[in-house]
């Protein structure tokens, strides 16, 4: 098991730092160690699903525990940004504010937000579609961008909707000191040479360029999920 000093962890990981002196890391998986929360760490410090880890291996083992619809065993299993995480009856989504990583109670769980990272044509003209979960999927043919967001049906493994990143966008800001506000996007601003691209948006009555990377598109989608706010 690999575990690294509480004191040298990510200040957005709500963690006992005097009481555990060493925690867990991540393993690798479908999120990055950077961008992602052992489940351990998950359960007993944010969830307080137990209070030891002991006592959460034990919740693992009973196999009441999926993420995005898979059960998971593994207490170093890395959780991120929109992921779906079930606990017996009990569903959260990922998401983050200005403090890390926050989960929200969720009422339907069979449909997850999957931001588009990467676009390869393959052979045939085929082209695969890499989320930033890591999942890939291929298809015939796409109007999805970079930075386009789709609805995933995670029991049919296929695309249900399409959002866009475009201007009107309803979209979530997932770093930066804005982090966990909700905004519309009011315009895209592509910039010439190594800067990322920006987007106009107002957040607290103020309107202010942050890079595109930082927004998560997600229209109406939270809402009719039942996400609590």
């Amino acid at each position: 098991m690999s575990k690294t000093k509480s004191i040298s962890s990510p200040k957005t990981w709500a963690i006992k730092r005097k009481t555990n002196k060493f925690v867990v890391t991540a393993r690798p998986g479908p999120h990055s160690k950077k961008n992602s929360l052992p489940l351990l760490i998950i359960l007993r410090d944010i969830l307080k699903y137990g209070e030891t880890s002991k006592e959460v291996r034990t919740i693992l083992n009973n196999r009441i525990v999926s993420v995005d619809g898979r059960i998971v065993r593994d207490h170093a299993f890395p959780v991120g940004f929109m992921d779906i995480l079930s606990v017996g009856n009990e569903n959260f989504i990922v998401l983050a504010d200005h403090h890390g990583t926050v989960l929200k109670k969720i009422k339907k769980t069979g449909e997850k937000l999957e931001k588009v990272k990467r676009k390869t044509v393959l052979k045939k003209g085929k082209i695969q579609i890499t989320f930033h979960d890591g999942r890939n999927i291929v298809l015939d043919k796409t109007k999805l961008k970079t930075g386009d967001v789709v609805v995933f049906d995670l029991k049919e493994k296929k695309i249900k909707e399409e959002i866009y990143l475009q201007k009107g966008s309803e979209a979530f800001i997932m770093l930066g000191k804005k982090t966990g506000k909700k905004t519309k996007i009011n315009d895209i601003i592509n910039v010439r040479g190594p800067q990322s691209n920006k987007v106009l948006v107002k957040v607290d009555d103020q309107e202010m360029l942050i890079p595109k990377d930082y927004v998560f598109v997600v229209s109406d989608f939270l809402e009719k999920a039942g996400v609590e706010a």
